[in-house]
């Protein structure tokens, strides 16, 4: 359960941050990607910078989560490296203007006299940063940790315990609207996600009437229900198709009863056959249980 003392804390700790950084667990859940994007939507409804890192590469299911390309395998990936084939003896100077007019930055490099200037073909442009591995546990030795999850990690400072919910995106929506973060549409449609997902579309023993709350907001904030395929607790009842399959065989449907509760049921009529005693002993038997 995540206290009212945790979330004040959560803030204070957001309030004098710079900048963030969210970690995803090695091989993430579907609910968990949606609400850690979710998450970091709702902490830059802030005013704060968030990076959104991962050791491992995205499940295929989550395509659907709005914002999850947002995901990097690199620290401080928003340098912007330019770099080309060179010599020493090729460059004179390096400098660079800036097209008001235009919004270009232009940089402009000099060759020697005399000397060939550079290719251009051999340009290249690429963001830079330090892999998310090589740098983790510099990181964690030296910034407060705050980890959402059903277990407590030694390595936390603060651990905000979701195992009390249905879902870890409905653990987040409670914390984002402790921390007065702004809940936007698409970040509302990855918490729905991510709770129907995770509860078999409500199916599930572990959804409370906290959950319908929190599915309520969300809905009100403008969150879509995305359509999924039929889960594995949607089987059908293999007994009672084969029930049914009798009934055809050997039923014809002559009058309805209602039963308490405004409830309907064919009520059976045998055809002009005979049938083995066994059988009409065991339908006799069903129709008691039923009626």
């Amino acid at each position: 359960m995540i206290t009212s003392e945790q979330i004040a804390l959560v803030k204070e700790y957001i309030s004098s941050a710079q900048s963030i950084l969210v970690f995803l667990p090695p091989q993430p859940s579907f609910d968990v990607c949606a609400s850690t994007v979710a998450f970091v939507s709702g902490i830059e409804s802030l005013g704060k910078s968030v990076s959104l890192l991962s050791l491992d590469a995205m499940p295929s299911e989550t395509s659907q989560i709005i914002g999850i390309q947002t995901v990097s395998s690199k620290l401080g990936n928003k340098d912007l490296q330019v770099s080309f084939s060179y010599s020493a003896d090729q460059v004179e100077k390096v400098s660079y203007n800036i097209d008001e007019e235009n919004k270009r930055f232009n940089l402009v490099i000099q060759p020697k006299k005399g000397v060939s200037p550079l290719d251009s073909s051999t340009l290249q442009c690429a963001y830079t940063g330090a892999d998310a591995d090589d740098e983790f546990t510099e990181v964690f030795h030296n910034i407060p940790i705050i980890s959402v999850a059903a277990f407590e990690p030694e390595w936390a400072t603060i651990k905000l315990d979701s195992s009390g919910v249905a879902s870890q995106s409905e653990a987040v929506t409670s914390l984002l609207n402790g921390l007065g973060a702004h809940i936007s549409a698409d970040t509302a449609t990855n918490l729905l996600s991510g709770i129907e997902k995770t509860t078999d579309s409500f199916r599930s023993l572990t959804t409370t009437a906290e959950t319908f709350d929190c599915v309520s907001q969300l809905l009100k904030a403008g969150g879509r229900r995305i359509m999924r395929s039929p889960s594995s607790l949607q089987k059908k009842n293999s007994f009672a198709e084969a029930i049914a399959s009798t009934r055809q065989e050997n039923v014809n449907v002559g009058a309805v009863v209602q039963l308490p509760g405004g409830r309907h049921l064919p009520k059976a009529k045998t055809k002009q056959k005979a049938l083995p005693a066994t059988t009409q002993n065991y339908q006799q038997r069903e129709a008691s249980t039923l009626l």
